[in-house]
Protein backbone atom coordinates (compact mmCIF):
# COMPACT_ATOMS: atom_id res chain seq x y z
CA UNK A 1 0.00 0.00 0.00
CA UNK A 2 1.23 3.23 -0.35
CA UNK A 3 2.48 5.64 1.76
CA UNK A 4 -0.13 8.24 2.43
CA UNK A 5 1.05 11.76 1.12
CA UNK A 6 1.65 14.13 3.72
CA UNK A 7 -1.27 17.02 3.83
CA UNK A 8 1.48 19.96 3.73
CA UNK A 9 2.57 18.08 0.40
CA UNK A 10 -0.37 18.36 -1.38
CA UNK A 11 -1.09 21.94 0.00
CA UNK A 12 2.16 23.09 -2.29
CA UNK A 13 1.19 21.21 -5.44
CA UNK A 14 -0.73 22.72 -7.98
CA UNK A 15 -4.14 20.61 -6.75
CA UNK A 16 -4.18 23.88 -4.28
CA UNK A 17 -5.53 25.92 -7.20
CA UNK A 18 -8.41 23.68 -7.89
CA UNK A 19 -8.94 23.78 -3.83
CA UNK A 20 -8.98 27.06 -4.16
CA UNK A 21 -11.60 27.58 -6.59
CA UNK A 22 -14.08 24.67 -5.14
CA UNK A 23 -13.83 25.87 -1.83
CA UNK A 24 -14.47 29.52 -2.86
CA UNK A 25 -17.40 28.30 -5.33
CA UNK A 26 -18.88 26.28 -1.82
CA UNK A 27 -18.66 29.79 -0.16
CA UNK A 28 -20.09 31.64 -2.83
CA UNK A 29 -23.16 29.19 -3.28
CA UNK A 30 -23.61 28.60 0.38
CA UNK A 31 -23.79 32.33 0.91
CA UNK A 32 -26.25 32.71 -2.43
CA UNK A 33 -28.18 30.05 -0.65
CA UNK A 34 -28.33 32.08 2.72
CA UNK A 35 -28.94 35.35 1.05
CA UNK A 36 -32.15 33.47 -0.99
CA UNK A 37 -33.64 30.89 1.34
CA UNK A 38 -34.06 32.19 5.18
CA UNK A 39 -32.83 30.79 8.00
CA UNK A 40 -36.24 28.97 9.50
CA UNK A 41 -36.74 28.93 12.86
CA UNK A 42 -36.54 25.26 14.04
CA UNK A 43 -38.06 23.82 17.62
CA UNK A 44 -34.33 22.64 18.28
CA UNK A 45 -32.68 25.88 16.90
CA UNK A 46 -34.51 27.81 19.92
CA UNK A 47 -33.85 25.36 22.65
CA UNK A 48 -30.02 25.43 21.45
CA UNK A 49 -30.53 29.31 21.97
CA UNK A 50 -32.04 29.27 25.27
CA UNK A 51 -29.69 26.28 26.32
CA UNK A 52 -26.39 28.81 25.19
CA UNK A 53 -28.02 31.57 27.28
CA UNK A 54 -28.23 29.27 30.14
CA UNK A 55 -24.93 28.10 29.97
CA UNK A 56 -23.58 31.50 29.78
CA UNK A 57 -25.91 32.68 32.92
CA UNK A 58 -25.58 29.61 35.19
CA UNK A 59 -23.43 27.27 33.78
CA UNK A 60 -26.38 24.67 33.21
CA UNK A 61 -28.48 23.20 30.41
CA UNK A 62 -32.37 22.80 30.90
CA UNK A 63 -32.93 20.73 28.14
CA UNK A 64 -32.87 16.77 28.95
CA UNK A 65 -31.90 16.28 25.25
CA UNK A 66 -28.81 19.01 24.19
CA UNK A 67 -25.27 17.97 24.22
CA UNK A 68 -23.08 20.86 25.23
CA UNK A 69 -20.68 21.76 22.27
CA UNK A 70 -22.94 23.72 20.05
CA UNK A 71 -24.74 25.84 22.61
CA UNK A 72 -21.53 26.57 23.96
CA UNK A 73 -20.67 27.34 20.66
CA UNK A 74 -23.30 29.71 19.95
CA UNK A 75 -22.49 31.18 23.36
CA UNK A 76 -18.94 31.84 22.30
CA UNK A 77 -19.18 33.36 18.58
CA UNK A 78 -23.10 34.92 19.03
CA UNK A 79 -26.69 33.71 17.66
CA UNK A 80 -26.51 36.06 14.24
CA UNK A 81 -22.40 34.96 14.05
CA UNK A 82 -22.85 31.37 13.97
CA UNK A 83 -24.36 31.05 10.29
CA UNK A 84 -21.23 32.61 9.41
CA UNK A 85 -19.28 29.80 11.33
CA UNK A 86 -20.98 27.36 9.76
CA UNK A 87 -20.42 28.21 6.43
CA UNK A 88 -16.79 28.76 6.89
CA UNK A 89 -17.02 25.21 8.04
CA UNK A 90 -18.99 23.56 5.55
CA UNK A 91 -16.82 24.90 2.83
CA UNK A 92 -14.26 23.92 4.90
CA UNK A 93 -15.38 20.43 4.12
CA UNK A 94 -14.28 20.52 0.57
CA UNK A 95 -10.93 20.60 1.69
CA UNK A 96 -11.46 17.68 4.07
CA UNK A 97 -12.97 15.59 1.41
CA UNK A 98 -10.49 15.82 -0.95
CA UNK A 99 -7.74 15.08 1.35
CA UNK A 100 -9.91 11.95 2.94
CA UNK A 101 -10.42 10.92 -0.93
CA UNK A 102 -6.47 11.06 -1.24
CA UNK A 103 -5.62 9.08 1.50
CA UNK A 104 -8.53 6.56 0.48
CA UNK A 105 -7.87 6.11 -3.43
CA UNK A 106 -4.59 7.49 -3.78
CA UNK A 107 -5.52 9.38 -6.71
CA UNK A 108 -5.60 12.94 -7.16
CA UNK A 109 -8.13 13.08 -10.19
CA UNK A 110 -11.18 11.48 -7.95
CA UNK A 111 -10.39 13.71 -5.32
CA UNK A 112 -10.74 16.68 -7.50
CA UNK A 113 -14.30 15.23 -8.12
CA UNK A 114 -15.01 14.77 -4.54
CA UNK A 115 -14.21 18.24 -3.53
CA UNK A 116 -16.35 19.66 -6.64
CA UNK A 117 -19.54 17.31 -5.63
CA UNK A 118 -18.75 18.70 -1.94
CA UNK A 119 -18.77 22.56 -2.74
CA UNK A 120 -22.62 21.72 -4.49
CA UNK A 121 -23.96 18.70 -2.05
CA UNK A 122 -27.71 20.16 -1.39
CA UNK A 123 -28.30 18.85 1.93
CA UNK A 124 -24.55 20.84 2.89
CA UNK A 125 -25.86 23.76 1.52
CA UNK A 126 -29.09 23.94 2.95
CA UNK A 127 -28.35 23.41 6.76
CA UNK A 128 -24.90 25.87 6.63
CA UNK A 129 -27.64 27.99 7.00
CA UNK A 130 -29.90 26.37 10.31
CA UNK A 131 -28.76 26.72 13.39
CA UNK A 132 -28.64 23.14 13.77
CA UNK A 133 -25.49 20.64 14.73
CA UNK A 134 -25.63 19.33 11.31
CA UNK A 135 -22.57 21.34 10.05
CA UNK A 136 -20.84 21.38 12.58
CA UNK A 137 -20.78 17.59 13.60
CA UNK A 138 -20.33 16.46 9.68
CA UNK A 139 -16.87 18.66 10.30
CA UNK A 140 -15.80 16.85 13.31
CA UNK A 141 -16.85 13.31 12.20
CA UNK A 142 -14.98 14.30 8.83
CA UNK A 143 -12.10 15.95 10.39
CA UNK A 144 -11.69 12.87 13.16
CA UNK A 145 -12.03 10.17 10.03
CA UNK A 146 -9.22 12.03 7.85
CA UNK A 147 -6.55 12.47 11.17
CA UNK A 148 -7.36 8.70 12.04
CA UNK A 149 -6.51 7.96 8.06
CA UNK A 150 -3.54 9.72 8.31
CA UNK A 151 -2.46 7.33 11.36
CA UNK A 152 -3.09 10.81 14.00
CA UNK A 153 -4.82 9.12 15.97
CA UNK A 154 -4.57 11.58 19.23
CA UNK A 155 -5.99 14.17 16.85
CA UNK A 156 -8.67 11.72 15.55
CA UNK A 157 -9.67 10.41 18.92
CA UNK A 158 -10.33 14.11 19.94
CA UNK A 159 -12.34 15.07 17.20
CA UNK A 160 -14.25 12.28 17.47
CA UNK A 161 -14.97 13.16 21.36
CA UNK A 162 -15.80 16.81 20.13
CA UNK A 163 -18.48 14.98 17.71
CA UNK A 164 -19.99 12.80 20.78
CA UNK A 165 -20.31 16.39 23.17
CA UNK A 166 -22.81 17.56 19.73
CA UNK A 167 -24.29 14.30 19.21
CA UNK A 168 -23.89 11.19 21.08
CA UNK A 169 -25.53 8.76 18.29
CA UNK A 170 -21.70 7.20 17.50
CA UNK A 171 -20.78 7.08 21.12
CA UNK A 172 -20.22 3.40 21.69
CA UNK A 173 -18.45 3.11 18.50
CA UNK A 174 -15.31 5.08 19.42
CA UNK A 175 -12.94 2.35 20.19
CA UNK A 176 -14.66 0.25 17.39
CA UNK A 177 -13.73 2.93 14.80
CA UNK A 178 -10.06 3.47 16.62
CA UNK A 179 -9.05 -0.28 16.03
CA UNK A 180 -10.61 -0.22 12.49
CA UNK A 181 -8.66 2.51 11.58
CA UNK A 182 -5.18 0.64 13.15
CA UNK A 183 -6.30 -2.34 11.33
CA UNK A 184 -7.08 -0.09 8.12
CA UNK A 185 -3.73 1.36 7.98
CA UNK A 186 -2.08 -1.64 8.15
CA UNK A 187 -0.41 -1.50 11.71
CA UNK A 188 1.59 -4.28 13.29
CA UNK A 189 1.62 -5.67 15.51
CA UNK A 190 -1.95 -4.94 15.28
CA UNK A 191 -3.45 -6.25 18.85
CA UNK A 192 -0.82 -4.20 20.92
CA UNK A 193 -0.84 -0.95 18.72
CA UNK A 194 -4.75 -1.05 18.80
CA UNK A 195 -5.10 -1.77 22.01
CA UNK A 196 -2.52 1.11 23.31
CA UNK A 197 -4.79 3.33 20.44
CA UNK A 198 -7.60 2.38 22.19
CA UNK A 199 -6.32 3.34 26.18
CA UNK A 200 -5.85 6.68 24.36
CA UNK A 201 -8.57 6.86 22.94
CA UNK A 202 -10.52 6.36 26.25
CA UNK A 203 -8.03 9.18 28.17
CA UNK A 204 -9.31 11.58 25.71
CA UNK A 205 -12.38 10.53 26.23
CA UNK A 206 -12.66 10.68 29.75
CA UNK A 207 -10.97 14.12 29.76
CA UNK A 208 -13.17 15.58 27.51
CA UNK A 209 -16.62 14.45 28.91
CA UNK A 210 -15.71 14.83 32.00
CA UNK A 211 -16.68 18.00 32.71
CA UNK A 212 -20.38 17.14 31.35
CA UNK A 213 -20.31 14.38 33.65
CA UNK A 214 -19.96 16.57 36.50
CA UNK A 215 -22.62 19.05 35.25
CA UNK A 216 -25.80 16.10 34.79
CA UNK A 217 -23.86 14.97 38.42
CA UNK A 218 -25.38 18.24 39.54
CA UNK A 219 -28.28 18.28 37.73
CA UNK A 220 -29.86 14.88 37.93
CA UNK A 221 -27.93 13.71 41.25
CA UNK A 222 -26.70 10.43 39.50
CA UNK A 223 -24.11 9.85 36.29
CA UNK A 224 -25.84 10.04 33.27
CA UNK A 225 -23.22 9.60 30.23
CA UNK A 226 -24.57 11.77 27.52
CA UNK A 227 -28.12 12.92 27.01
CA UNK A 228 -31.79 11.82 27.65
CA UNK A 229 -32.73 12.19 24.70
CA UNK A 230 -32.60 8.04 22.87
CA UNK A 231 -36.11 7.55 24.69
CA UNK A 232 -37.95 9.99 22.51
CA UNK A 233 -35.78 9.09 19.33
CA UNK A 234 -37.18 5.42 19.43
CA UNK A 235 -40.33 6.29 20.56
CA UNK A 236 -41.53 9.13 18.19
CA UNK A 237 -42.35 6.65 15.38
CA UNK A 238 -42.92 3.82 17.23
CA UNK A 239 -46.72 4.58 18.54
CA UNK A 240 -49.87 3.92 17.06
CA UNK A 241 -50.64 7.93 16.57
CA UNK A 242 -47.62 7.55 13.88
CA UNK A 243 -48.69 4.48 12.51
CA UNK A 244 -52.11 6.60 11.43
CA UNK A 245 -51.22 9.72 11.17
CA UNK A 246 -47.43 10.04 10.15
CA UNK A 247 -45.34 13.38 10.76
CA UNK A 248 -45.94 15.79 12.90
CA UNK A 249 -48.83 17.62 13.34
CA UNK A 250 -50.69 14.74 14.85
CA UNK A 251 -47.81 13.67 17.25
CA UNK A 252 -47.60 16.21 20.08
CA UNK A 253 -49.30 13.74 22.71
CA UNK A 254 -46.53 11.42 22.18
CA UNK A 255 -43.59 13.99 23.25
CA UNK A 256 -46.41 14.87 26.45
CA UNK A 257 -47.36 11.33 27.19
CA UNK A 258 -44.85 10.77 30.12
CA UNK A 259 -44.65 13.88 31.74
CA UNK A 260 -46.80 13.15 34.91
CA UNK A 261 -43.26 11.60 35.64
CA UNK A 262 -41.33 14.33 36.93
CA UNK A 263 -37.86 12.68 37.41
CA UNK A 264 -36.35 13.08 33.62
CA UNK A 265 -34.52 9.85 33.85
CA UNK A 266 -37.22 7.71 34.65
CA UNK A 267 -39.45 9.83 32.18
CA UNK A 268 -36.73 8.43 29.56
CA UNK A 269 -36.86 5.34 30.36
CA UNK A 270 -40.80 4.89 30.25
CA UNK A 271 -40.22 6.34 26.62
CA UNK A 272 -37.97 3.86 25.68
CA UNK A 273 -39.91 1.00 27.45
CA UNK A 274 -42.99 2.02 25.75
CA UNK A 275 -41.34 1.64 21.96
CA UNK A 276 -40.08 -1.31 22.75
CA UNK A 277 -43.06 -2.20 23.58
CA UNK A 278 -44.74 -1.08 20.86
CA UNK A 279 -42.15 -2.54 18.80
CA UNK A 280 -42.88 -6.32 20.39
CA UNK A 281 -46.18 -5.99 19.90
CA UNK A 282 -46.09 -6.33 15.99
CA UNK A 283 -42.37 -7.12 14.86
CA UNK A 284 -43.50 -7.36 11.51
CA UNK A 285 -45.05 -4.14 11.61
CA UNK A 286 -41.79 -2.81 12.74
CA UNK A 287 -39.86 -4.26 10.22
CA UNK A 288 -42.07 -2.85 7.21
CA UNK A 289 -42.04 0.76 9.03
CA UNK A 290 -37.75 0.01 9.41
CA UNK A 291 -37.93 -0.27 5.25
CA UNK A 292 -40.39 3.12 5.01
CA UNK A 293 -37.52 4.80 7.21
CA UNK A 294 -34.76 3.58 4.90
CA UNK A 295 -36.55 5.01 2.27
CA UNK A 296 -36.83 8.28 3.73
CA UNK A 297 -33.58 8.08 5.10
CA UNK A 298 -32.28 8.39 1.81
CA UNK A 299 -34.53 10.03 -0.23
CA UNK A 300 -32.99 12.36 -2.89
CA UNK A 301 -35.74 15.43 -2.13
CA UNK A 302 -34.95 17.39 0.86
CA UNK A 303 -38.43 17.39 1.79
CA UNK A 304 -41.87 17.71 0.63
CA UNK A 305 -42.92 21.05 2.94
CA UNK A 306 -42.75 24.32 2.04
CA UNK A 307 -41.34 25.20 5.48
CA UNK A 308 -37.76 23.25 4.94
CA UNK A 309 -37.09 25.21 1.19
CA UNK A 310 -38.94 26.95 -1.24
CA UNK A 311 -39.65 24.65 -4.32
CA UNK A 312 -36.95 26.02 -6.84
CA UNK A 313 -34.38 25.51 -4.17
CA UNK A 314 -35.71 21.78 -3.55
CA UNK A 315 -36.49 20.59 -7.30
CA UNK A 316 -32.43 22.61 -7.93
CA UNK A 317 -30.78 19.98 -5.39
CA UNK A 318 -33.00 16.52 -6.23
CA UNK A 319 -31.04 15.80 -9.89
CA UNK A 320 -27.52 16.36 -8.03
CA UNK A 321 -28.73 14.51 -4.18
CA UNK A 322 -30.14 11.34 -6.91
CA UNK A 323 -26.80 11.42 -8.71
CA UNK A 324 -23.95 11.40 -5.58
CA UNK A 325 -26.52 8.46 -3.77
CA UNK A 326 -26.65 6.66 -7.52
CA UNK A 327 -23.09 7.14 -7.78
CA UNK A 328 -22.14 6.13 -4.05
CA UNK A 329 -24.37 2.99 -4.03
CA UNK A 330 -22.39 1.99 -7.36
CA UNK A 331 -19.56 2.15 -5.98
CA UNK A 332 -18.67 -1.51 -5.00
CA UNK A 333 -19.48 -2.27 -8.93
CA UNK A 334 -16.10 -0.05 -9.83
CA UNK A 335 -14.08 -0.54 -6.44
CA UNK A 336 -10.55 -1.91 -6.16
CA UNK A 337 -10.87 -4.70 -3.41
CA UNK A 338 -8.76 -5.43 -1.21
CA UNK A 339 -6.50 -3.15 -0.18
CA UNK A 340 -9.06 -0.10 -1.39
CA UNK A 341 -11.96 -1.38 1.05
CA UNK A 342 -9.84 -1.75 4.01
CA UNK A 343 -8.71 2.12 3.67
CA UNK A 344 -12.15 2.82 3.31
CA UNK A 345 -12.84 0.42 6.32
CA UNK A 346 -13.61 3.53 9.22
CA UNK A 347 -15.67 5.35 6.61
CA UNK A 348 -17.71 2.26 5.64
CA UNK A 349 -18.00 1.71 9.29
CA UNK A 350 -19.78 5.55 10.29
CA UNK A 351 -21.82 5.19 7.23
CA UNK A 352 -23.54 1.45 8.34
CA UNK A 353 -23.79 2.41 12.20
CA UNK A 354 -25.61 6.24 11.60
CA UNK A 355 -27.62 4.45 8.89
CA UNK A 356 -28.99 1.55 11.37
CA UNK A 357 -28.78 3.46 13.98
CA UNK A 358 -31.74 6.01 11.98
CA UNK A 359 -33.30 3.03 10.12
CA UNK A 360 -34.26 1.36 13.35
CA UNK A 361 -35.33 4.64 15.53
CA UNK A 362 -35.96 7.29 13.68
CA UNK A 363 -34.94 8.18 10.01
CA UNK A 364 -35.19 11.54 8.50
CA UNK A 365 -33.40 13.32 5.52
CA UNK A 366 -32.00 15.99 7.63
CA UNK A 367 -30.36 12.82 9.76
CA UNK A 368 -28.35 11.48 6.52
CA UNK A 369 -26.66 15.13 6.19
CA UNK A 370 -23.51 14.22 8.71
CA UNK A 371 -23.44 11.22 5.98
CA UNK A 372 -23.20 13.15 2.72
CA UNK A 373 -19.63 14.05 2.73
CA UNK A 374 -18.69 10.38 3.03
CA UNK A 375 -21.18 10.03 0.06
CA UNK A 376 -19.59 12.06 -2.28
CA UNK A 377 -16.35 10.04 -1.27
CA UNK A 378 -18.13 6.97 -2.79
CA UNK A 379 -19.48 8.86 -5.77
CA UNK A 380 -16.95 10.54 -7.22
CA UNK A 381 -14.45 6.93 -7.60
CA UNK A 382 -17.31 5.89 -9.07
CA UNK A 383 -18.21 8.43 -11.36
CA UNK A 384 -14.10 8.94 -12.27
CA UNK A 385 -13.40 5.47 -13.08
CA UNK A 386 -16.91 5.11 -14.92
CA UNK A 387 -15.94 8.03 -17.04
CA UNK A 388 -12.63 6.88 -17.74
CA UNK A 389 -13.92 3.70 -18.94
CA UNK A 390 -16.03 5.23 -20.92
CA UNK A 391 -13.28 7.51 -22.97
CA UNK A 392 -11.01 4.18 -23.19
CA UNK A 393 -10.77 2.88 -26.72
CA UNK A 394 -12.34 0.12 -27.76
CA UNK A 395 -9.77 -3.19 -26.85
CA UNK A 396 -7.68 -0.58 -25.07
CA UNK A 397 -6.19 -1.60 -21.45
CA UNK A 398 -8.87 -0.25 -19.33
CA UNK A 399 -7.04 2.68 -17.21
CA UNK A 400 -5.89 2.56 -13.40
CA UNK A 401 -7.37 4.88 -11.61
CA UNK A 402 -4.81 4.37 -8.63
CA UNK A 403 -2.00 6.08 -11.23
CA UNK A 404 -0.64 9.32 -10.24
CA UNK A 405 -1.90 12.57 -11.38
CA UNK A 406 -0.45 13.84 -14.57
CA UNK A 407 -1.37 17.38 -13.69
Amino acid sequence: MAEPRDTLSIARDPDLRWLALTTAAAALVRGLFAWLEPTKSWNDSAIYRDSARQLIESGRIDSDLVMPLYPALIGLVGWSRILALQLVLSSACVVLVYLLAVRVFDDRRIARVAALLMAFEPLSIYYANQRLTETLYAFLLLAALLALSGRRYALGSVCFVASILVRPVLDVVGPLLVVVACWSAAERPLPRFAAARVLAYALIYVVMLAPWWWHNEQKYDRFVRANLGDGIVLRVENNDLFVRHGFWGELRPVFVEFDGIKDPIARNTALRQAALGFIAADPWRYVLMSARRAGRFFSPVLDQSEFFASRLARRAGLPLSLMILAAAAAYPFVSKPPAEWRRLAPVLLVIAVLTVVHVATHGIVRYRMPLMPLFTLLAAATLWRAWTWVRAPRGATRPSANLPSAW
